[in-house]
């Protein structure tokens, strides 16, 4: 079941999961971990280190069993904690806040797999070269799927603020896209 575009179904399965449904939660966990690593690797730049933070989140959903009062959809409500929790991390670490370079070898991580195909990765180098705030954007818009209001709540920024972040994203990724011969 893909309960990434449904959020009523969502949270219907973690309200069940919220219940004693143990496979509600490896529901949850198959349909969002790859994506959640993806987004917590944007902030921490490690795939390794993304992964354990990503099973964090995981961790704190079955162990607190936080509720979730549907403000916002399941998938922002979950991303929100994955922020929250690199974020802490950073701090921790006190590391400054470095982006990944997605591409660096086709062959190097078996995560980035998925990856190879030629358009992907013109997308995924395009979106490197953009500044941090603008490329997390882009993955919460474009890659993940999410809205306006979803990113919003995610990065805790104003509408305005990421209608603005949004448009110079999207001429600087234009500009990438017609070096490459893409548009």
């Amino acid at each position: 079941m893909n309960i990434q575009n449904d959020d009523g179904s969502a949270s219907a399965i973690y309200e069940s999961f919220l219940r004693g449904n143990m496979d509600a939660f490896e529901t949850i966990v198959v349909t969002y971990r790859k994506s959640l690593m993806l987004f917590i690797n944007r902030y921490v730049d490690d795939f390794d280190t993304a992964e354990d933070l990503a099973e964090d989140v995981f961790v704190l959903l079955l162990t607190k069993k936080p509720r979730y009062k549907g403000n916002a959809s399941f998938k922002t409500w979950l991303f929100t904690m994955g922020r929250n929790l690199s974020i802490d991390y950073i701090r921790k670490h006190r590391r400054v806040f470095p982006m990944v370079d997605i591409i660096k070898s086709e062959t190097e991580n078996a995560e980035i797999s998925f990856f190879l195909n030629e358009r992907k990765r013109i997308v995924y180098s395009a979106l490197e070269n953009l500044p941090d705030e603008e490329k997390l954007l882009m993955h919460l818009l474009y890659i993940e799927d999410m809205g306006y209001e979803q990113a919003e709540k995610v990065l805790k920024l104003s509408r305005n603020k990421l209608y603005s972040i949004a448009r110079r994203a999207k001429e600087r990724l234009k500009t990438e896209f017609e070096k490459e011969g893409v548009v």
